[in-house]
């Protein structure tokens, strides 16, 4: 266990005559925790606050309920907490998570998490005691940094981004891309989405690799996380536009799966909430791109109980 080496069972202090797992000294009513600014024999930032916050990496659910790492539920049939619509036959490849805190149950659902090359684990992208990028990850994501660190030629060859290197990806965290170096990565993205485009929806997103813009945070084209970790995950609200079409959740799936138009297509037909799909954070209608327009609409995102107003970001009620 790679965090093991560090936060051993059987050093630090002691509770009822048993060591506690994270870093400590004294015992029973005297037991201490290290907090921000006292080091034991680390750097103070190792460590979180006296109650016990930040001891662990906060990845955004600081302050928020729940215990999803440790209750396992059934994604087939919580319809509170999953979409379930692999479940309800609407072609999705699995059923995705709607609600916080599942992002652990919904990685190690996916192909990514067991491929013939390695185990994936939450530290592969996150850094794990600095936060040095948003989200604590490792790389960049918006310029597509942290993807390309493992899927290039020289790492996982799956038939695609074969012309980038690891130097090139490692120039591009760094700033030192060259034009030739972000000409070639833009060519592999972008043949990349008109491959899977034209075989997942037969109609190929044959865009040039001058259209290649991840960090354009309006429009990012090009961005893996857009199309791959779509926000079908409502946290604390669901974004909805003007016309009351269900836009996207506030929190990345963790699934690394790209969902279909086709299955928010056949919920709404079915008459129930249509999941966010990865298209259509882009393709939505006049205010991003026109045309393929992949919105659609009926009833309320799981857990909700009425139809929400529509017109920008709406809070979600707390379970």
């Amino acid at each position: 266990m790679v965090c093991g080496q560090c936060h051993a069972r059987g050093e630090g202090g002691t509770v009822d005559g048993v060591r506690t797992m994270c870093p400590s000294r004294g015992k029973d009513e005297k037991i201490e925790f290290p907090r921000v600014g006292q080091n034991f024999y680390l750097p103070s930032d190792f460590y979180g606050q006296p109650n016990g916050e930040g001891i662990a990496p906060d990845f955004g659910t600081k302050n928020q309920t729940g215990t999803a790492l440790h209750e396992l539920m059934d994604f087939r049939t919580d319809a509170q907490h999953s979409w379930t619509e692999k479940e309800q036959g609407f072609g999705s490849r699995m059923n995705h998570s709607s609600w916080m805190h599942h992002d652990w149950l919904d990685h190690t659902r996916n192909r990514m998490y067991k491929n013939e090359i390695q185990l994936v684990a939450c530290f592969d992208c996150h850094n794990e005691h600095k936060k040095e990028n948003p989200r604590q990850l490792r790389l960049r994501a918006d310029n597509n940094a942290l993807c390309l660190s493992c899927h290039n030629g020289e790492n996982i060859k799956l038939g695609e981004f074969l012309s980038v290197s690891q130097k090139m990806v490692d120039n591009l965290e760094q700033g030192r891309a060259t034009s030739q170096t972000l000409d070639t990565i833009a060519t592999d993205v972008m043949n990349h989405i008109r491959n899977f485009t034209f075989k997942a929806t037969g109609l190929a997103m044959g865009l040039p690799a001058s259209a290649y813009n991840p960090e354009n945070d309006a429009l990012p084209v090009g961005r893996c996380i857009t199309c791959h970790m779509p926000k079908v995950i409502g946290k604390n609200m669901y974004h909805y536009d003007a016309e009351g079409f269900l836009i996207e959740g506030d929190t990345h799936s963790h699934a690394f799966d790209v969902i279909l138009p086709q299955v928010s297509r056949n919920m709404a037909a079915a008459g129930i909430p249509p999941i966010p799909n990865s298209c259509v954070s882009c393709h939505r209608g006049t205010d991003k791109v026109r045309f393929p327009d992949f919105r659609f609409k009926k009833g309320t995102p799981p857990g909700d109980k009425e139809f929400v107003p529509a017109g920008g970001w709406v809070k979600k009620e707390q379970k």
